[in-house]
Formats: C-alpha cells, sequence, structure tokens
C-alpha cells in the first residue's frame, strides 16, 4: 500500500528498524515482467519516442530515455543496462542543451 508504517515516536528511528526488518531486495535482481518485454518489442517504446518526440520537439532527452528503456527491456544484463544509461546521462549532462536550461533555469531566479 501507500502506508507501510505510521511512526510514533522518533521517525527516523521506527524508519531505520523498519527499513532493516525488510530482507533485501536489490533492484538488480528483480525480473523485468515478461508484458513489459512484450509491450517494448511489439512497438511500445517507439510509439512512446513519437510522442514525446511531438510534443517536446527538438529535445534530446526523450530519446535518451526512450534507448535506456530500450536496454532495460533488451536481453543484457543489469550492468550493461548501467553502463547504457551512464552514458546517456553523461551526454546529456554535458550537451548544448542542458548547459541552455541550466542557464535558463538560473536567469529565472534572478
Amino acid at each position: 500500500g501507500i502506508v507501510d508504517a505510521v511512526a510514533s515516536g522518533n521517525v527516523i528511528d521506527e524508519a531505520a528498524k523498519f527499513a532493516l526488518s525488510k530482507p533485501p531486495s536489490p533492484i538488480s535482481k528483480r525480473p523485468v515482467f515478461k508484458a513489459t518485454r512484450f509491450k517494448a518489442r511489439a512497438g511500445g517504446l517507439e510509439m512512446a519516442l513519437n510522442q514525446a518526440m511531438n510534443s517536446v520537439k527538438g529535445m534530446i532527452a526523450p530519446a535518451a530515455i526512450i534507448r535506456c528503456a530500450e536496454a532495460a527491456c533488451g536481453s543484457g544484463t543489469f550492468e550493461e543496462g548501467l553502463q547504457v544509461e551512464g552514458r546517456e546521462f553523461t551526454k546529456l549532462l554535458f550537451s548544448v542543451q542542458s548547459g541552455a536550461m541550466r542557464h535558463l533555469f538560473f536567469a529565472q531566479r534572478m
């Protein structure tokens, strides 16, 4: 559910106790659902990319996000997916668009 527990004392201590009471569940060990893989192979990611590119023309991040999702839904390992995500993030971080958006963000705060 949305609420697993309600703290009545020290929130930090109770949150730590609650978190440690559960067995570890690393995301790297969780399988991608078959339905998700099917949707990705059936054109779901291409459809999402087309929608994104039509709604935010000229932006490069949507295509990078789709490439990361394709890596996650593909047959590669979790580590290979992380490598794809790392490469895409680095490209976006050092892109001209990223610099321009940071400039715009700070310019609006002055």
